[in-house]
């Protein structure tokens, strides 16, 4: 039986609350299990590696749950009966009526005698299926507790953190929800070889396959996306708010150093750079660095856009406004259309630094976030370093 194919089945005993728990998702033939605490009634907490997000749970009638998601503007919806936790994720962001139903059941943990965990590292180079750009898959294998983490590097960004077990025959599978992507990764082992299938959400799967290779190295973030053309001044016209408009340019770069971010509420990567974008900020708003990101919504309704925005904006503590980029319905060709001066917008994130004179002098495509480990200890020490040349500059 193939990895991607294994039904998850198990059943409450006892108390619901205060264990360790699967929340397994179904979507048509599959299911796919991710973590979940359930520390008490109204309160639980996702679990992907070492990512943890709290969630609140509000009670209604008739033993009814909901719980609004953290940051993407989704939710849950659900009841208890007969000691059983089921629901559906809802997703509004979504065209149509996208929800994928879930059911909470125990999770099973193996145990083993020993207490010493050897991890073995593993790095592949990948081909999804239908796509013509490699991608990196590294895998962390900790045997003596049959987990397996670790995440998938694209030339647009990562997977973030990815969780899962090693299965018999040498298959495996991977895993993570974060309130706005469901991930399923599973696949088998052969000698160096390796193929499987990647699943998002019920509105996308793809196979892959590919080998070991140490040596293997996506192309450069810094190399993917520029200016067409390199002497011109980066010009914009944004939404302040569903009634108002403001342009940007040589006037507002000048004498600054400033980061524009390319982003979306409904886009992980994009939260996971806002994070580091709002602790440069906070480092280094007092030298002149000044911070314009740029949201691309799903829909063409701004005040809708602007809600989303706004609750995103206020959870994260954003010091900041973020502006709405608008001009077609999707969150890319809009994004063509504003950022017309780049030679495309291929990645959400994009991160573009413009130094003192007004002129653009990097442009990062996609983000490593700090589920990539030293990827993202190296991405982001390059952004710094490259802003503090810039603030330094007379």
């Amino acid at each position: 039986m193939k990895a991607w194919m294994l039904l998850f089945f198990a059943a409450f005993s006892g108390s619901v609350f205060s264990q360790s728990h699967l929340i397994v998702f179904k979507v048509e033939d599959k299911s796919i299990p991710c973590r979940i605490d359930l520390l008490n009634e109204s309160r639980w907490e996702i679990v992907n590696g070492a990512e943890r997000i709290p969630i609140e749970i509000k009670w209604g009638k008739d033993s009814t749950f909901t719980s609004s998601l953290p940051l993407f503007n989704t939710y849950f919806e659900g009841k208890k009966e007969n000691g059983i936790l089921t629901g559906d994720w809802v997703d509004p962001t979504r065209t149509g009526d996208y929800r994928i139903p879930f059911q909470i059941v125990n999770n099973k943990i193996r145990e083993f005698d020993t207490k010493v965990h050897v991890p073995v590292h593993l790095k592949y180079k990948i081909i999804f299926e239908g796509d013509t750009v490699p991608a990196i898959l590294n895998l962390e294998v900790v045997k003596e507790e049959f987990v397996t983490y670790g995440t998938v590097l694209t030339e647009t960004g990562d997977y973030r953190y990815l969780q899962g077990e090693s299965l018999e025959n040498n298959q495996f599978y991977l895993s993570a929800f974060d309130g706005t992507h469901l991930f399923y990764l599973a696949g088998q082992l052969v000698d160096t070889k390796i193929e499987g299938v990647f699943m998002s959400g019920k509105h996308y799967l793809a196979k892959f396959k590919g080998e070991t290779d140490a040596n293997f190295e996506l192309r450069k973030a810094d190399e993917l996306t520029w200016m067409k053309n390199s002497k011109e001044t980066l010009s914009l016209k944004l939404n302040v708010n569903a009634k108002t408009e403001r342009s940007f340019g040589e006037k507002d770069w000048k004498g600054k150093v400033t980061l524009v971010q390319i982003m979306g509420t409904w886009c992980p990567n994009c939260t996971d750079e806002s994070r580091f974008v709002k602790s440069m900020y906070e480092k280094y708003a007092a030298q002149g660095l000044q911070v314009v990101p740029v949201s691309f919504e799903r829909g063409t309704d701004k005040q809708v856009s602007f809600t989303r925005i706004n609750s995103q904006a206020k959870q994260m503590a954003l010091p900041y406004p973020v502006y709405l980029g608008s001009g077609a319905e999707s969150p890319q060709k809009a994004a063509a259309i504003v950022f017309a001066q780049l030679n495309h917008v291929m990645s959400f994130p994009t991160l573009i630094l413009i130094g003192k004179d007004g002129k653009v002098k990097k442009v990062w495509t996609g983000f490593y976030g700090p589920g990539t480990g030293v990827h993202y200890t190296e991405h982001t020490a390059e952004i710094e370093d490259a802003v503090l040349r810039l603030l330094r500059k007379d």
